[in-house]
């Protein structure tokens, strides 16, 4: 364990604060700061980087009890300020992964002054709480001396500012600051010829004919008001609609029970009661009736908000209610969206048209390219002949006489055999019926 656990820069100074780890068969030692370093601000009066000029000594890692060392190798200038450097020492988990238990741990801090030789303070803190109005406020500025020298005195001029304007100008009661010592300013605020709302505030603290600004903070007074942060800026005609709106809580302290009736048309809507935080807000959300009424256009609706406020003991002893006006359009409701057939039908009937113009000409090609066919001979329908006709037709035959007839055939021989047979004729048929008209014999 060290002895000294705080020193105060030197320029270019060496410190070698040794310690040891002990309580464990194997201990892990590590070194950080919680200073949010800057790499480049090294070499400058601004350089902060006080881990790069930190060594942890360590003769054997993640080995047994043993000493070890901080060694501080301090370059010529740093950051005014105050370093915070840890010493974090672990037990190292076997190697084996067998164990279950928690692993013993230990830090220590080690605080590293870099004061000037000049006199100089940082800022530490500043703020305002929340006042209502009439109530006196404290504007508190937190100081710390990084100078070797005492500060004789030293006090802070708080200037109070509305929408760029300045209204008031305040001290705080002078005060000496020793060395590496720190103080907090007070500045008393009146807020009696105050309106409420929020007021921004800066300071500049004077010490020994050296001076130095702070930032910017919000002064809010209160007052037992709400106000109407926002609404909804639109509704649907005839249908049924959500309307929000949020109610912002003037006050420094809690309101409760805070609740809202809502006025359109002919329907009255009441939300349910929630508490809103000093200077916060809350959200309401309340459904509105379909009302063929509420025509398109703009109409105003009522907001009347009731709330209450509470001592400390939770006693209620005001209650109050404040109206609101917002302007909301009614608006109609959007075209239903058309579906993919409806999107493209002109497009899908265009396709069709084109599909049946190629298909007509095709087919007109087609028909041109066919062969054409010659068309047959017309015949004229075959009559039957009449009988003189078949007569006079026929093929004449010689008469033969009754001596020839009677001859024996003679053999045929065999071109007579290949001849054809002579067909026989038979007579023509004279019709015997009598001829209408016709005299009788």
């Amino acid at each position: 364990m060290p002895s000294q656990r705080e020193f105060i820069f030197s320029p270019g100074a060496q410190y070698e604060i040794p310690f040891a780890v002990v309580n464990s068969p194997t201990i892990r030692v590590s070194a950080y700061t919680s200073t949010v370093e800057e790499p480049s601000t090294v070499g400058t009066p601004e350089d902060n980087n006080v881990m790069r000029y930190v060594t942890l000594v360590d003769p054997d890692p993640d080995g047994p009890p043993r000493g070890v060392a901080l060694r501080f190798d301090l370059p010529q200038q740093l950051r005014p300020g105050r370093y915070e450097i840890y010493v974090l020492s672990s037990e190292v988990a076997p190697s084996d992964g067998g164990t279950v238990g928690s692993m013993a741990a230990s830090r220590l801090m080690f605080t590293l002054h870099v004061l000037r030789q000049d006199k100089f303070i940082e800022l530490t803190s500043f703020q305002a709480l929340p006042v209502p109005q009439g109530v006196s406020a404290n504007a508190t500025i937190g100081v710390v001396s990084r100078t070797l020298q005492d500060i004789s005195s030293i006090a802070a001029e708080i200037r109070l500012y509305r929408d760029g304007a300045l209204i008031k100008s305040v001290w705080s009661t002078p005060e000496p600051l020793p060395s590496k010592e720190s103080a907090l300013l007070i500045a008393n605020i009146d807020t009696d010829d105050l309106t409420g709302g929020d007021y921004d505030i800066n300071a500049t603290i004077h010490y020994d004919g050296n001076s130095i600004d702070s930032w910017s903070e919000t002064l809010k007074v209160g007052t037992l008001h709400v106000r109407l942060v926002n609404h909804s800026p639109t509704l649907t005609y005839n249908t049924t609609n959500r309307l929000f709106f949020s109610i912002g809580n003037e006050w420094n302290r809690e309101l409760r029970d805070v609740y809202a009736e809502v006025r359109i048309g002919a329907q009255t809507k009441k939300s349910p009661s929630q508490n809103i935080p000093p200077f916060g807000q809350t959200q309401y959300d309340l459904y509105i009736d379909r009302d063929e009424s509420l025509l398109p256009g703009r109409v105003d609706v009522n907001i009347s908000v009731t709330f209450q406020d509470y001592d400390s003991v939770g006693k209620r002893y005001v209650t109050k209610s404040e109206s609101f006006t917002a302007p909301i359009d009614i608006i109609l409701p959007p075209e239903p969206e058309q579906g993919w057939l409806e999107k493209n039908m002109v497009y899908i009937g265009v396709g069709i048209v084109v599909l049946l113009f190629i298909m007509m000409v095709v087919i007109i090609v087609l028909l041109l390219r066919r062969p054409k066919e010659r068309a047959p001979l017309a015949s004229s329908p075959r009559v039957p002949p009449s009988n003189a006709q078949a007569a006079s037709q026929a093929p004449s035959v010689r008469p033969v006489s009754s001596a020839a007839a009677q001859q024996p055939s003679k053999q045929a021989s065999p071109a007579s055999l290949s001849s054809p047979q002579t067909a026989p004729v038979v007579p023509p048929v004279t019709s015997t019926k009598p001829v209408s008209g016709a005299a009788k014999p």
